[in-house]
């Protein structure tokens, strides 16, 4: 197939275009990435006849509607990519807020998704949210992956242990779920750090000594994919999410990402750390908040469960590689045209 992806240039569209497709590269598909404002996304969509699918990553301008309607020929087939719910977007979560809110942009992401031959999304909850906002019959879940490489990557030793959460400044609400139970397990275990990456949430934590507390901001793996995740760099992973329409829809990712390190991960039992984490295996579900502190403190207490829940991670996230799943996309792709 001869495809053209048109991404956010941004992390999201790195992992959600970038990464599955340059798989599909590999495998004797030709394809074209372009950013949503490069001079490229406009002409391949005034060109589409050149390609058999052409993917958009969340467009929601209106001016370029006509461009996508024009796009779709008999030859080819048009895919609409999202991996949020672009419909509940959190008051807390204002850079979306601003990219996405309002009638006018959501008039306008319901207009291409519905012009699309087919969508494409992260999880079977977001399929369905879909499937009954916009009345979308054809939605393919295609699961966030990672890299191969990630399962071989070493973590520092002989450093201070510490728990670790990467996120995006989207988890102001999500963090809540936690932090008091963590802050309460720093100050009883002054041997362990909090490592914080991506968003600065110190001052949410705000553990009784500020030293026990480090923040990286992100290397975004957009500009240097190996360096974002030689950053997961912990002993406990932790991923708090809040049972909302918005947090169900997501993707395990970061769960994922912390497995494929080989950490052990403690996360909120709601979708979609439900649907990725088996409890006492790859980590921990947590049903209550009390139960933050109960594992943290199980984890921390026995290096040996550490370690073997570490590699039965690494073995679970092995399951969710690009090299290991690449056919998903061409199947879905492949599949428009029967």
């Amino acid at each position: 197939m001869k495809i053209f992806a048109s991404h956010d240039d941004a992390g999201c569209g790195y992992v959600r275009i970038i990464q599955p497709l340059r798989e599909l590269a590999k495998h004797g598909h030709e394809v074209t990435f372009a950013g949503h404002f490069d001079p490229e996304t406009t002409i391949a969509l005034r060109e589409a006849r050149k390609y058999d699918v052409l993917v958009g990553q969340r467009f929601s301008k209106h001016e370029g509607m006509g461009l996508w309607r024009r796009a779709r020929t008999p030859s080819n087939r048009l895919v609409y990519e999202v991996d949020d719910n672009m419909f509940n977007i959190e008051e807390i979560n204002t850079n979306a807020l601003r990219q996405f809110g309002g009638a006018v942009v959501t008039d306008a992401l319901k207009t291409y998704a519905q012009m699309a031959d087919l969508m494409t999304v992260t999880t079977e909850t977001l399929a369905q949210e879909q499937r009954d906002t916009l009345g979308v019959v054809n939605v393919a879940v295609l699961p966030n992956c990672v890299p191969e490489y990630m399962l071989e990557m070493p973590r520092t030793e002989n450093r201070r242990p510490r728990i670790g959460w990467s996120g995006g400044g989207s988890h102001g609400l999500d963090i809540t779920e936690a932090s008091a139970q963590v802050r309460r397990f720093l100050a009883r275990n002054s041997e362990w750090d909090l490592h914080l990456i991506g968003t600065d949430y110190r001052p949410t934590f705000n553990a009784r000594d500020w030293n026990q507390m480090t923040y990286f901001p992100w290397k975004q793996i957009n500009d240097d994919e190996r360096a974002y995740y030689e950053m997961l760099d912990f002993d406990i992973g932790i991923a708090p999410v809040r049972d909302t329409a918005f947090g169900r829809s997501k993707s395990a990712i970061k769960a994922l990402e912390y497995n494929a390190r080989g950490i052990p991960v403690i996360a909120s039992d709601v979708a979609p750390y439900r649907e990725y984490v088996v409890h006492g295996e790859n980590g921990f579900l947590v049903k209550e908040q009390h139960e933050w502190g109960r594992y943290l403190n199980l984890l921390a207490r026995n290096p040996d469960l550490r370690q073997e829940m570490g590699e039965k991670a690494r073995v679970h996230a092995s399951a969710y590689t690009h090299e290991g799943n690449w056919q998903r996309w061409e199947k879905a792709y492949e599949g428009l045209f029967k």
